[in-house]
């Protein structure tokens, strides 16, 4: 959070990090101890109506160099609730002094956070390979990892360093997943004034997944450098060589300022940006950095798509209705294309229980099956003396009539008992 090197112009507000919420009449001016990155900032208000009439505009201080000055351009509003607005910009070049005025001067606004996000480091801890590494007099090995441990030392020994006798220095970064690059910043170490006398160089070259250039860029070796590419495209590896005739290369941190390529985002890329985004293109929490179609809100959920025979005239770079009043969830009927995969779940279901219900009156529609073969078998079956009973069965008959095989049996049974008696 840039915020935390940054000053606040309000007496009330001594420090912005321990105050619950202040007073803002006109206007807030935030100042930065040094020149930052900016990627967004979110201002969380009492009130709805406190956000209501900002303008964010950039001032170069009289001190510094490379600030960006003017209005926020191509600006994004994200409402994360009622009270919480994120406000992106497009900016190219570093941040000093960032004013936010109200419109309404009269009005007494109550602010109760401000967060400045500077972008995010995705070199840190990345897989890091070096052409070799040094071992000191001492025995200790440098490793690889060093420059991608997050700590800025102003100490060789924890600087990720080649070997001497490395006559082609390099280093490789990987990114699991393609991303975007913002910026590069390299703190090299082992920098003397004989090598900054010479005018030593180094090489950055960024490759796609099959490896291919997109960029080569060379720049005179310093302590501090910067470097901003001019190209978009994914990048899954940056490799970065020294001078042929530069007798080591000593990296103490590397930084690679940016995000995930589209469509994804997340901490490890891993979640799908929303198909409502203009290009699919989300930040780091997946809010869409512009929306299409006449949507609105965070996700592009909000109004009604370009098939709704009523329009509410949204701004596609906004949030906020033309009238300024704030509508965060605007409810919609009929086919919403975010829900999508609910439409898919829902038609599998019903699908599947009208194939259960077609099975189960078909295996009713069946007829039944015989338990044995005397009932598909056509026989003759005549009592013993004085029964005088017969039973038939026939073919054709799919069941047996348990009444008469009782009678038969009964009948059968009384024959046999009294041949017995006569015998006797």
């Amino acid at each position: 959070d840039a915020i935390m090197w940054a000053t606040v112009s309000q007496n009330e507000v001594p420090d912005i990090r321990t105050t619950t919420c202040f007073l803002v009449t006109s206007h807030l001016v935030i100042s930065f101890y040094k020149i930052t990155r900016f990627s967004w900032i979110q201002i969380t208000t009492a009130s709805e109506e406190h956000l209501r009439g900002l303008t964010l505009m950039f001032v170069k201080t009289h001190n510094r160099e490379y600030c960006v000055t003017g209005p926020c351009l191509n600006r994004r509003d994200i409402y994360v609730n009622l009270t919480t607005l994120i406000i992106h910009c497009n900016t190219s070049s570093y941040v000093c002094q960032m004013i936010i005025v109200f419109d309404n001067y009269n009005m007494t606004r109550k602010v109760c956070a401000i967060h400045v996000s500077a972008g995010r480091n995705i070199a840190l801890r990345k897989p890091v390979a070096m052409s070799s590494v040094q071992t000191d007099r001492q025995g200790r090995i440098s490793r690889e990892t060093f420059c991608v441990d997050g700590y800025i030392e102003d100490n060789i020994t924890l600087c990720s360093r080649t070997s001497l006798i490395d006559m082609k220095p390099n280093l490789k970064m990987t990114f699991p997943l393609p991303v975007v690059i913002d910026e590069i910043v390299i703190y090299f170490g082992g920098v003397d004034k004989i090598a900054l006398q010479l005018g030593e160089k180094f090489q950055i070259r960024l490759l796609d997944n099959k490896e291919a250039v997109i960029s080569d860029i060379t720049r005179l070796l310093d302590r501090h450098v910067s470097i901003v590419p001019l190209s978009r495209d994914p990048v899954k590896y940056i490799y970065v060589s020294m001078s042929p005739h530069f007798y080591s290369m000593a990296i103490c941190e590397f930084e690679v300022y940016g995000e995930c390529a589209p469509p994804v985002y997340g901490p490890d890329c891993s979640h799908i940006c929303s198909i409502s985004c203009t290009d699919q293109i989300c930040s780091y929490e997946g809010y869409c950095l512009d929306c299409m179609n006449g949507t609105w809100g965070p996700y592009c959920f909000e109004g009604c798509l370009d098939w709704c025979e009523e329009t509410h005239g949204a701004n596609i770079t906004t949030t906020r209705k033309p009238n300024g009043s704030f509508v965060p969830y605007q409810p919609q009927s009929g086919f919403r294309i975010e829900q999508f995969w609910y439409y898919v779940i829902a038609a599998a279901t019903l699908s599947t229980i009208l194939f259960l219900a077609a099975s189960e009156l078909k295996s009713k529609k069946q007829p039944q099956i015989a338990p044995t073969d005397t009932a598909r078998a056509s026989t003759d079956v005549q009592g013993t003396e004085g029964s005088g009973l017969s039973v038939r069965r026939q073919r054709s008959s799919s069941s047996v009539d348990i009444s008469d095989v009782t009678d038969y049996l009964g009948s059968s049974s009384a024959g046999t008992d009294a041949g017995t008696s006569q015998g006797t």
